[in-house]
């Protein structure tokens, strides 16, 4: 059950900013290495979604919306996605 995983606050959740990937792309061997290449730049939006429609399912969640909670797990898996097709279009770029 998705809902089982964690019982932590939403707040103590990372930001797009902050987890792995995050510091790879901004301050990172990401940002060093490719920030240049056009693909790099197709990350950024959808890892940010990744986050946001994570933190809202739990948030929706939490206040009693589990349909609500639903749709930002979907919205947050297709925004994974996203961040998957663009770190391929990244590689290819190499």
């Amino acid at each position: 059950m998705v809902w089982a995983i964690s019982k932590n606050p939403a707040s103590e959740f990372a930001n797009h900013t902050v987890c792995r990937i995050g510091i790879w792309y901004y301050e990172g061997e990401g940002k060093s290495n490719f920030s240049k290449k056009p693909g790099f730049l197709l990350i950024e939006k959808p890892h940010k979604e990744v986050h946001q429609n994570g933190l809202e399912a739990l948030n929706q969640f939490k206040s009693g919306n589990a349909a609500v909670a639903l749709e930002k797990l979907t919205k947050m898996e297709q925004a994974s996605m996203g961040v998957l097709q663009a770190l391929s279009e990244l590689s290819e770029q190499l």
